[in-house]
């Protein structure tokens, strides 16, 4: 079932909800099969589905082909999709070996002829050194992927892949604001592109102990590299997800476990965004409309808070479920929620 631009069609569609006079209400919406990852794509969304024969994906017309060519690509769940100007890269990862430990697959394509998994040498994401990948994106037209990997001083750095035709080539960080020290140690937790790549996450300092929230960003990931810290009065401040609109980006974060969010602006200066006092457990989220209007989600673990709108003028609702895993905005607001070991389902507000 497409999820159309201008409209997106309600799970049961020959049988629809009867319509809510009042507030906007949170409405199931198609496909089926599980939804586990989330983006736009030419004004609709683009969903990441657990499908019956491996990775699938539905676009705003309809489903688009996801061809494997290995084992744990064919067993790969989405954590990751991104789209730019119809091409569309995605991180699945599923678990194997001895030790159960994650192996990844990274998808590559278009909308129109279909995204083919691109099977990497082991070395390029797993074995000795090897930490995760958190982000799939696009700077200035070229496909990046964002994870971790170990650091040549102190655990983890935050660490970038660049592709060279098919194959994918992680770049060093040593030496960048990427690094990590015997110090601080910097965690990577989302991403967004466009002509500017901008990274979200956190740095534990070590003495004294504070963790604080964090972007890192540039316009080329191979020059030169900026940090922006991100004020938060909290001794545990991070910074969880972050999505680019007309005036810069919306971050999404937590600071003592309340919920936090940030606005920079083209220029790299940063806003504290007013919020209502939101308990946040774990994985907010943030969207954006096309025109600037906001999206941030959050838990407190067993309840989904969801603020529409923008500063001073938020409207309140409550998704299903009791943690939010993706949020995107194309026709109207829409997350992939989880409620405990149940499938996740997704919800658009209208």
């Amino acid at each position: 079932m497409p999820l159309s631009r201008r409209g997106l069609l309600l799970v049961g569609a020959l049988a629809p909800l009867a319509a809510c006079a009042g507030a906007p209400q949170w409405r199931p919406i198609g496909p089926d099969a599980e939804p586990l990852a989330l983006t736009t794509l030419a004004g609709g969304l683009l969903v990441g589905l657990a499908g019956s024969r491996g990775p699938a994906l539905q676009g705003p017309d309809g489903a688009i082909g996801v061809r494997t060519s290995s084992d744990y690509g064919r067993e790969a769940r989405w954590v990751g999709l991104a789209s730019w100007e119809g091409r569309i890269v995605g991180i699945g990862m599923t678990r194997g070996g001895a030790h159960g430990n994650a192996r990844w697959s990274v998808f590559a394509g278009t909308a129109d002829a279909g995204v083919a998994e691109r099977e990497q040498p082991f070395d390029v994401f797993h074995g000795y050194g090897a930490g995760q990948l958190v982000a799939a994106s696009f700077v200035a037209g070229r496909s990046v992927l964002v994870g971790s990997w170990q650091s040549a001083a102190a655990g983890l750095d935050v660490a970038l892949w660049r592709t060279d035709g098919d194959r994918w080539s992680r770049r060093p960080s040593t030496g960048t604001v990427l690094a990590a020290t015997s110090r601080s140690l910097p965690q990577a937790h989302a991403a967004a592109g466009g002509a500017r790549l901008m990274i979200v996450g956190q740095v534990i300092e070590l003495a004294p102990l504070r963790t604080r929230a964090v972007a890192w960003t540039c316009t080329d990931p191979d020059a030169d590299w900026t940090r922006i810290d991100l004020p938060g009065a909290g001794t545990t401040t991070v910074a969880e997800s972050v999505a680019a609109h007309p005036d810069g980006w919306l971050i999404g974060g937590r600071s003592d476990a309340r919920l936090t969010a940030w606005t920079v602006a083209p220029d790299l200066s940063v806003r504290t965004v007013p919020v209502p006092q939101v308990a946040a457990a774990d994985r907010t989220r943030v969207a954006a409309s096309a025109d600037g209007a906001l999206l941030i989600v959050a838990t407190d673990g067993n309840r989904i808070e969801a603020l529409r709108g923008r500063p001073g003028a938020w409207e309140r609702t409550s998704p299903p479920g009791s943690a939010p895993v993706a949020a995107a905005w194309a026709t109207d607001p829409a997350v992939i929620t989880a409620d405990g070991p149940n499938p996740r389902r997704l919800f658009a507000l209208s």
